[in-house]
This record gives C-alpha cells, sequence and structure tokens, in this order.
C-alpha cells in the first residue's frame, strides 16, 4: 500500500532553519519483515538531524516487492514529484541499499539517473558510503547481493506457501471475498486482524 505525507512542521518553499529539505522513502515486502516502516523512519529521522537535512515529506510502499521500481505507487509518485517543477525537496534519505530496491543493478542505475538528472540526490543513510569513488563499486555489488538475495527468498518462500497449504493454512495474499486475516501469536492466539476493504485498502484491526 503506497503512503504519502507530508510534514507539517517545515516551510517546504525555503530551506528550514537552515537545513537541506529532503523526502525520504520507506519499503518493506511484507508485514512480518523484521525491519519495520517505524523502525526505518526513526532511523532516518535521527540520521537527518545528525546530518542537516529537514525531512519535509515522506513516500512510502508497505507490503510491496522491492524487485521491480514499476510496481511500487510510493516509488513512481517520488520519482513524479522529483521531475515536477514545483518540488521543494533536493535529496532522497532511504534507509539502506535493499529499501531503495532489489532490482538489478542495470534497472536501479536508471532510476538512479532519473533522479539525477531532476536534480535529486539519492543518500542510502545505513550503508556507511563514505563520498569517494569507492562508493559506486561498493554499491554495485551490494546491489547484485541484494537482487541475488532476493531471488533465493522468492525459492524459500514458495516451498513455504507450499507447506503452509499443504497443511491447509492460507499461503498469503488477500483473503477471499468475506473473510478476514487472522494472525497467530505463539500460543495459537489471534493477535492481529487484516480486512481489505472494497477499495482496496488495507486495515489492521484489533482482534476484538
Amino acid at each position: 500500500m503506497p503512503v504519502r505525507r507530508v510534514s507539517p512542521d517545515c516551510d517546504m518553499d525555503h530551506e528550514t532553519n537552515g537545513k537541506k529539505p529532503a523526502a525520504i522513502y520507506l519499503r518493506r515486502s511484507t508485514d512480518r519483515q523484521e525491519k519495520s516502516l517505524e523502525d526505518q523512519r526513526r532511523d532516518i529521522h535521527r540520521y537527518a538531524s545528525e546530518h542537516g537535512f529537514a525531512i519535509v515529506t515522506e513516500f512510502a510502499d508497505d507490503g510491496v516487492s522491492g524487485t521491480s521500481g514499476e510496481t511500487r505507487k510510493g516509488f513512481l509518485s517520488m520519482l513524479e514529484e522529483a521531475r515536477s517543477p514545483e518540488r521543494t525537496w533536493h535529496s532522497i534519505l532511504v534507509w539502506d541499499i535493499k529499501r531503495f530496491g532489489r532490482m538489478s543493478s542495470d534497472e536501479v542505475g536508471h532510476y538512479r539517473w532519473l533522479f539525477k538528472q531532476a536534480g535529486v540526490n539519492i543518500i542510502y543513510t545505513s550503508e556507511g558510503f563514505t563520498g569517494t569513488s569507492a562508493d559506486k563499486f561498493l554499491r554495485f555489488f551490494k546491489q547484485e547481493a541484494a537482487r541475488d538475495e532476493s531471488a533465493t527468498l522468492s525459492k524459500a518462500v514458495i516451498r513455504g506457501l507450499v507447506s503452509l497449504a499443504d497443511q491447509g493454512w492460507w499461503p498469503g495474499g488477500k483473503a477471499p471475498y468475506g473473510y478476514d486475516l487472522g494472525y497467530l501469536d505463539q500460543t495459537g492466539r489471534v493477535f492481529q486482524v487484516v480486512r481489505y476493504t472494497d477499495e482496496g485498502e488495507k486495515l489492521i484491526l484489533d482482534p476484538e
């Protein structure tokens, strides 16, 4: 589900209190992924505070694979705004290479070029890049590793889904019409209910 937020505390027409206006991009593939959107948001805000950035807007894709840029509404919305003459931010802060996308180096290079042509800089806040020429080589190898890891994970996920289906469990995705999804803890108790509305919105509900 794509998410877009604008900070109410920032003047989007000028640099805020001398800081550099920036957008942030968040992404996770599944509801159970370890690095949640909130974890990413908190770490990026800390980085921004330490490096002189003022976050003025946010784009996110929740529960969306990063193996392609064309299927991510939040990502595409960010690119569209980056190319708009009304854009007021100059950098994108993203937690790591995987969050930006598990695409091939060729596809990532294409999108990085589009952002660069628009005058937008992409900063990976947790990767420890130093700004030297060595960064491009490290970025290439990390990007390819992320792509390979995605392919390996996909095979493991498929095996897991088949196993769940064999045991009579719902293997994932939207529930059939008229049904909710119930998430169980280790004791077998339902701790969270996920419901999809007719408009496609995903609601996170208390079991009660």
